[in-house]
């Protein structure tokens, strides 16, 4: 009996010892993570999305022929193409986006670093993906801006250089859903749904983009008016896009919600926990119902385009507080030495009290 009492106090306190090196190990590697995905992560993969999906959009309505061709503008003695600038645009915004990726991994030397391993980062290959986009994608932008007429010469080349762009702006779109889920030890993302839910995302936030710059453009220009029945057009693409994102997050969700342990928790610190306002408000409220209800009183009232501009912003602002929630949300579930180290304590306590 007295043996045990003295054991006791000595393995009690290496239990205690064990359990807060336990808690340190696990703090530290979860700011590592928090530091890496703030807002500017948020900020990189919307613009990435959006841009990539503007893009594709674009493309679309050229080989569809929604519009009425060249719109041409003169500035300082050039010849502009404005249809091309309010359709073209996605890789500029991907541009955009990508400094804020740098930023938020802290140190030049360490982006470079997570650029060279492709074989195991899908950080990696989405910096030659990007950067694949931006460079074919800029050039059929300032190609078909600048000098339309080259196209026209050039035209096996020019459809190369286009399905090229697109193949890209597609693989971006998907990549940004593939970087997260590609990331250990976080349910939320682990779902194949969440690249569909950032495609549809990309093509609904990038469809909304030619649509408002389309607007901007319009005003320019002798043949403006082309651009704004481009825009028209889109809005009611937009709408079925709208539903399809709705759809998918729905399913995503739900799926996500079964996992019993931080898959749920993270589902329900969206829908009824401290994210709620985020998700129901921002997400859901700004980012789908708005644009959905203004888009259908549009169609009715083409003669008041402001409506059109309050859905565009509200859908975007959807988009970027979805990818906010998504990163905001992200529980971890229980690292393995997190479950060895738990387990031998339990063990220990375990023979004291036996």
């Amino acid at each position: 009996m007295t043996g045990r009492v003295v054991r006791a106090p000595s393995i009690e306190k290496q239990a205690t010892r064990e359990q807060r090196r336990l808690r340190t190990v696990s703090t530290e590697h979860l700011k590592s993570v928090r530091g890496q995905w703030g807002w500017p992560i948020a900020l990189y993969l919307f613009l990435a999305g959006m841009g990539a999906g503007g893009f594709l959009m674009g493309v679309a309505v050229r080989a569809l022929g929604l519009g009425a061709g060249p719109v041409v503008w003169s500035l300082a003695g050039v010849e502009l193409d404005l249809a091309a600038l309010s359709q073209l645009w996605g890789p500029l915004a991907v541009a955009i986006g990508a400094p804020f990726l740098v930023m938020d991994l802290g140190r030049k030397t360490r982006f470079f670093r997570a650029g060279l391993n492709v074989k195991v980062s899908w950080m990696a290959r989405g910096f030659y993906i990007l950067s694949g986009f931006i460079a074919v994608g800029g050039l059929v932008w300032v190609v078909a801006v600048v000098d339309p007429g080259w196209a026209d010469a050039h035209s096996a080349l020019w459809r190369g250089l286009v399905a090229a762009g697109a193949l890209l702006a597609l693989a971006t779109a998907v990549y940004t859903g593939l970087l997260l889920r590609s990331l250990r030890f976080v349910p939320l993302w682990k779902s194949d749904l969440l690249p569909v839910l950032f495609l549809f995302s990309a093509l609904s936030a990038g469809s909304m983009g030619v649509i408002l710059v389309s607007f901007g453009t319009a005003a320019f220009g002798e043949a403006g008016g082309s651009l704004g029945e481009v825009a028209r057009s889109l809005a009611r693409v937009e709408q079925g896009l709208i539903l399809l994102e709705a759809a998918v997050l729905a399913a995503y969700l739900l799926r996500v919600s079964r996992d019993r342990a931080a898959g749920g928790a993270s589902v329900r610190m969206l829908v009824q926990g401290r994210l709620r306002l985020l998700f129901w408000g921002g997400v859901v409220g700004l980012g789908l119902v708005f644009p959905a209800v203004l888009e259908f009183l549009y169609q009715g009232l083409p003669q008041h385009p402001a409506l059109l501009w309050a859905a565009g912003l509200f859908l975007l602002a959807g988009g970027f507080l979805l990818r906010m929630g998504l990163l905001a949300a992200a529980a971890k579930e229980e690292l393995p030495l997190q479950r060895l180290l738990e387990a031998r304590a339990h063990l220990r306590a375990m023979r004291v009290g036996g």
